[in-house]
């Protein structure tokens, strides 16, 4: 079979849960299929280069993914534009896969296919919602926004999903979702001991991008109160984006920029996950989540996990309160505290229990045999 994979943003060149989920399920199809990966020139001004086995080709010049603490604009747009490049290069394939970022790119990927007589399937990282879309863009754009998204459900001929809360987050919007197929993630972790038999740098880490949903503001707004109470902890954030700088201001003014390490990117899920052995307490106040990688490496590596109840959140369906993490009420910077302070004062038998058994044995050989059934069921004929 003869895949062609589309996307905006791929490993190596963009560090987050879904290029690392598409970096493993390639990986994984390799042996089965042959797949070329379309997408922005991140490498330079060639027009094709070959990484770990699988050759890129470029679409259009690469633009940053975000701009002012958003997505941008213009990057969808341009990536969007570029699909009709794909216009003679489809014929060659046997499917056409893509995820469902920026969504607009969904229409004339769909209208390529259809004229090529190709199916689409698309791996659906997250759904927003008309609410959600409202907050980021405000009450008109947002409104807009959020029946682009929804429409865009109707492109695709089969659904990957990453998690259940997605799938059900799709079914709930659209009456015209396609066959749906729940993908069971694994989490890939470095070679361990137990956390508590390390001696720890950090009392408390997060690692991820540093944007606006994923709430860093209220970690260090809660780190500010423990301190109060003269709780005085070593803080790890490892990550890059658009607000960094802005959280640096908010933890020099919160007087806590001396016990606060902003690490920047990370690079790697390895070295994510090394900063996650050298902690005592992994915290993700996070509104909005498809699944949570970080959380489910945190989990595997034996840390306890923070993360907020908010209804976007998948990453709340990982935790058990109080049992391998705690789930705090969303926005509520006490209660970050309380639970911070809750793992971080009884460290002995609780931290002992929190073990590998708290997420899931699963396998990516597993999921690419999955991917692999699903994609057979609608390749070109022949």
């Amino acid at each position: 079979m003869k895949i062609a994979l589309v996307s905006d943003a791929v490993h190596p060149w963009s560090v987050g849960g879904k290029e690392t989920n598409l970096f493993e399920i390639t990986q994984h199809l390799r042996p089965f299929a042959q797949i070329d990966i379309f997408t922005m020139s991140w490498w330079g001004r060639e027009k094709k280069f070959t990484f770990e086995g699988i050759v890129h080709y470029s679409l259009c010049r690469s633009v940053p993914l975000y701009h002012k603490n958003r997505r941008s604009l213009v990057q969808g747009i341009l990536f969007s534009l570029s699909m009709l490049r794909l216009l003679r290069r489809l014929q060659n394939y046997d499917v056409v896969v893509t995820d469902q970022v920026p969504n607009l790119h969904l229409f004339p990927l769909w209208m390529l296919t259809r004229l090529q007589g190709l199916k689409l399937a698309v791996i659906w990282n997250e759904y927003w919602g008309e609410q959600y879309w409202k907050t980021y863009l405000g009450s008109f754009r947002g409104f807009l926004a959020a029946r682009l998204e929804r429409f865009s459900i109707s492109t695709a001929d089969l659904v990957l999903s990453i998690s259940p809360h997605t799938s059900e987050r799709l079914r709930a919007s659209s009456k015209t979702v396609s066959r749906t197929i729940d993908l069971p993630l694994p989490v890939s972790t470095v070679s361990h001991q137990p956390s508590s038999n390390l001696k720890s740098r950090y009392d408390v880490c997060y690692s991820g991008r540093l944007i606006s949903h994923k709430r860093i503001d209220i970690l260090l707004r809660a780190i500010a109160l423990l301190k109060e109470s003269k709780l005085e902890l070593r803080v790890a954030i490892g990550g890059a984006g658009p607000e960094s700088s802005s959280l640096q201001e908010l933890a020099k003014d919160l007087g806590i920029d001396a016990m606060t390490d902003f690490l920047g990117d990370l690079g790697s899920s390895e070295k994510a996950q090394q900063l996650m052995l050298e902690s005592k307490v992994f915290v993700s106040p996070s509104e909005r989540e498809g699944f949570g990688l970080s959380v489910a490496e945190a989990l595997s590596l034996g840390l306890p996990a923070i993360v907020s109840d908010h209804e976007d959140n998948a990453s709340k369906g990982l935790v058990r309160h109080q049992v391998n993490g705690s789930i705090f009420p969303s926005g509520d910077t006490k209660k970050l505290a309380e639970a911070i302070k809750f793992w971080l004062e009884e460290d002995g038998p609780k931290l002992n229990n929190i073990t590998d058994e708290s997420f899931p044995s699963r396998s990516w050989e597993r999921v690419a045999t999955l991917v692999l059934e699903s994609l057979q069921t609608i390749k070109r004929p022949g």
